[in-house]
């Protein structure tokens, strides 16, 4: 019998299915992850109760969702009040600390999430005795474990203990489906929200690419608002710092200003290239880090992790989003600003999700339409889940035997420069899958293995 049948009766409740719709924000239009299936387990533990700080929280929840609990004559239905105006100042109150953990779930989790099942994992792995002993007993499809997990890492973000009042809604979504239903649509709705207004961020904050923004400029200038005609792969700059190194090596060196005069012969290949952009025929490879990744001239083609993520992009960029908009490109400052997100995240230390997602963002944020878009004369689109992927596994790469600890001393080496000395109790993003990475990081892991044979068979024909 399914192992959902098995899990169903040792929770000796009645199982309710509910219909999952497809992730709730994907940054990537052009590569949706897969629907999930169409039913989704929702396992009830046993009954909870909440304290009367608990059930405070519980009503304010409730407040600015605009519902309020039926009484016990009810159809077991809520009512929809209509929302009140929010007066306190921001985490002030109980509902907006759950509303920062879930903007948490791009920023630091997962980009490509889907919050109901976030939720309902977690809450579900969250009863140590009823859910967590079963959690893994459901199909590999719906990657609960997965979920379950974020669950829990955006709750640590919290400054209050939310987790039982998740609970209590969670268990009572049998009776006031309604409660649970709205909680997951406002939480979804607040990680969207939350990935577009760092995709404007990014759009609006072209100074961080620049290795010397007080000197150095792109040329012609993008002002703020221009179209994506404009930029990306149509700008003469950023489409040197969109493409990868294997392609960028071919062009001219890149000048951050006017053009040389004359400008540079290209030689055929870069040639061939340019002609693919004017054209809207070429996308940049995923299966390669952007140049913007690594410091201008410092990519080894023999060794991928060598100098990885040390562009100034990628620190700027993390202390763009999560310390001070105007203080991106400044030195670190071991002070952080009360209402900044790093603060209202509850975080200190750099992790590779959140490596992951300003490297997205960053390519998500300044590419032409035809990046974008996939359109018709395109031969392909952009996968930004691809790179995504690539970020983490990167992280997760130990095959380089000179690079055993690389992961740790880059995230060491970036939370230095975005936050200062860091706090070492905290994440040290090891957080990361496990999986290979495909393209140029299974190339050289299969090249240092063949020569590892070539010599073991060299000094055998020796002896």
């Amino acid at each position: 019998m399914p192992s959902i049948i098995l899990l169903t009766s040792f929770l000796y409740c009645t199982p309710r299915s509910v219909g999952m719709p497809e992730s709730e924000a994907i940054p990537d239009p052009n590569n949706p992850t897969p629907a999930p299936s169409s039913t989704i387990p929702v396992l009830i533990p046993p009954s909870t109760s909440l304290t009367a700080e608990q059930h405070a929280f519980y009503q304010d929840i409730l407040d600015h969702l605009g519902l309020t609990v039926p009484s016990a004559a009810s159809s077991g239905i809520p009512s929809v009040l209509g929302k009140r105006k929010i007066g306190p100042p921001r985490n002030a109150q109980a509902h907006f600390f759950l509303i920062d953990a879930a903007k948490f779930v791009p920023r630091g989790a997962d980009a490509f999430w889907n919050m109901k099942r976030i939720l309902t994992y977690g809450c579900l792995k969250s009863f140590p005795t009823a859910g967590a002993a079963r959690i893994d007993d459901l199909p590999p499809s719906e990657r609960a474990g997965h979920h379950a997990d974020i669950f829990a890492k955006i709750m640590s973000t919290c400054r209050i203990d939310l987790l039982p009042v998740l609970q209590h809604i969670y268990h009572d979504s049998n009776a006031r489906p309604a409660v649970w239903q709205a909680l997951c649509d406002r939480m979804a709705k607040a990680a969207s929200e939350a990935r577009t207004q760092d995709t404007n961020t990014f759009k609006n904050s072209l100074r961080i690419l620049l290795p010397i923004p007080g000197s150095d400029c792109l040329f012609p200038p993008i002002e703020q608002g221009i179209a994506k005609s404009k930029r990306g792969l149509a700008h003469p700059q950023l489409r040197m710092l969109i493409m990868p190194w294997k392609d960028r090596v071919l062009f001219p060196p890149l000048i951050y200003g006017p053009p040389a005069n004359p400008t540079p012969t290209l030689s055929p290949e870069a040639q061939t290239i340019y002609d693919k952009i004017v054209a809207s025929q070429y996308t940049p490879s995923c299966k390669y880090f952007p140049s913007f990744c690594y410091p201008d001239g410092q990519w080894n083609p023999d060794a991928y992790l060598e100098n990885l993520f040390t562009g100034v992009a990628i620190w700027r960029g993390i202390r763009l989003l999560f310390v001070s908009r105007s203080g991106a490109i400044n030195a670190a400052d071991d002070e952080l600003s009360y209402g900044c997100l790093a603060a209202i995240h509850n975080i200190r230390r750099v992790t590779a999700h959140m490596v992951a997602y300003v490297v997205v963002q960053v390519m998500f944020g300044y590419p032409s339409a035809v990046l974008l878009s996939g359109q018709t004369r395109s031969p392909k689109k952009y996968k930004f889940t691809v790179l995504y992927q690539k970020v983490l596994d990167a992280f997760a790469d130990d095959s380089d035997p000179d690079r055993p600890e690389w992961g740790k001393e880059t995230l060491d080496w970036l939370t230095e420069r975005v936050f200062g000395e860091g706090d070492d109790n905290l994440s040290d993003g090891s957080d990361c899958d496990g999986a290979a990475s495909e393209d140029e990081a299974v190339a050289q892991r299969r090249r240092r293995a063949s020569q590892r044979v070539l010599a073991d068979a060299t000094n055998s024909g020796g002896t």
